[in-house]
């Protein structure tokens, strides 16, 4: 099978890129039971945990088009690979990460990359995270 690659084709018809979640969230926000962080800004529940997050902003690095081999980015989130598998399977199934099987010989090689849409989702996390940053830094100030 050299040279032979596919991708995963996941079942999207579960909602698990957050947005039953996110409607769960501005129900309550309407009903003033959580604070208007801003209309443009949002945590991404998925992009959240803290091993997706370490995956996301490693292959933010990358260029857009770059992938990155799976014993590569075990080594740098250190982590098992069952670990790793299943969070990329996570970001797969939400459409932010690309997971490319190769042979390369009889060898398999797995390769994984950020999507535009995981992309999109990082850095939209990046600037939910900053404005937290920038509001306890200025209620900080104020006091």
């Amino acid at each position: 099978m050299q040279g032979r690659s596919w991708r995963f084709d996941f079942d999207h018809t579960k909602a698990t890129d957050g947005t039953a979640a996110r409607d769960r969230r501005a129900k309550r926000r309407q009903s003033g039971a959580l604070p208007r962080w801003g209309p443009s800004v949002s945590a991404d529940d998925i992009i959240h945990q803290g091993t997706r997050l370490r995956i996301m902003a490693i292959l933010n690095t990358l260029e857009r088009r770059e992938a990155l081999e799976f014993g590569q980015l075990k080594a740098m989130i250190e982590t098992t690979d069952g670990n790793l598998g299943a969070h990329i399977d996570t970001l797969a199934r939400a459409g932010y990460v690309d997971v490319e099987k190769l042979f390369v010989g009889r060898r398999p090689q797995t390769r994984v990359k950020a999507t535009t849409i995981g992309r999109r989702a990082f850095r939209g996390h990046i600037a939910f995270l900053r404005k937290i940053i920038d509001q306890a830094e200025a209620a900080k100030r104020r006091k």
